[in-house]
């Protein structure tokens, strides 16, 4: 060493100091409503902009490693029974005459306060591949008065046909006192539809209009039309 400086050659203020690492992270009452968002989907760039509007400058790469460190680590029915045995969660477990699992039906109490203000009408559609029991995710759904869609109910099916699906409703109407009134927005699956009018005989079914958007689009690609007499 032939020199030594003791003046910082960077910033030295407040501000630079609450961007190191350990200074950002989140803390007490902030770090439970980060986990809470990024346990429920939200995306990590977009709870980091929340924390940023709320004073808390973390980054986005904190968020994406807070939502790996809240990742349950076990096998598909541990994780599953871990988000069963939390506070506030209403389940139902079906199994048929041989104890062969057939619907897991499950909601909590805030996806039933969405229900009872927004369930005017309820979408319902599955979701495959998410999981490796390859049981499809079905989820009832409603928009806010934001317009935004909030999931109300979910399933994990056996098999996607309407037997299976009518399991699912059967729950939910037990659960949303005022659903049987409901409007209910389908994709044209012809199971869901079966399902409904058995549970619900007295509800208006109607199509999706996007997945209708996108069938037609599809379709016409597929007749290759180019003008309008062909159409």
């Amino acid at each position: 060493m032939k020199q030594l400086s003791l003046d910082h050659n960077h910033a030295v203020d407040s501000h630079t100091f609450s961007l190191y690492p350990q200074q950002r992270q989140p803390t007490g009452p902030v770090l439970q409503q980060a986990q809470e968002m990024l346990t429920t989907g939200s995306n990590p760039t977009l709870v980091t902009n929340f924390l940023h509007n709320q004073q808390h400058y973390v980054k986005p790469r904190d968020m994406y490693n807070l939502k790996y460190q809240l990742k349950f680590k076990g096998t598909p029915m541990e994780e599953l029974q871990n988000v069963l045995d939390k506070p506030g969660i209403t389940f139902d477990i079906t199994k048929d005459a041989n104890n062969v699992l057939q619907c897991v039906s499950f909601c909590s109490e805030q996806q039933k306060l969405l229900a009872s203000k927004y369930g005017g009408v309820v979408l319902l559609d599955g979701t495959y591949r998410i999981n490796k029991l390859r049981m499809p995710l079905y989820t009832l759904a409603v928009v806010d008065a934001d317009g935004h869609g909030q999931p109300v109910a979910h399933a994990l099916l056996a098999r996607e046909d309407s037997e299976h699906i009518g399991l699912f409703l059967n729950k939910a109407k037990g659960w949303f006192a005022n659903i049987a009134e409901s409007i209910f927005i389908v994709d044209k699956d012809h199971a869901e539809i079966r399902a409904i009018s058995q549970v619900f005989p007295d509800a208006a079914i109607h199509l999706c209009r996007f997945h209708v958007c996108k069938a037609f689009t599809e379709e016409m690609k597929q007749q290759k039309v180019s003008n309008d007499r062909e159409l």
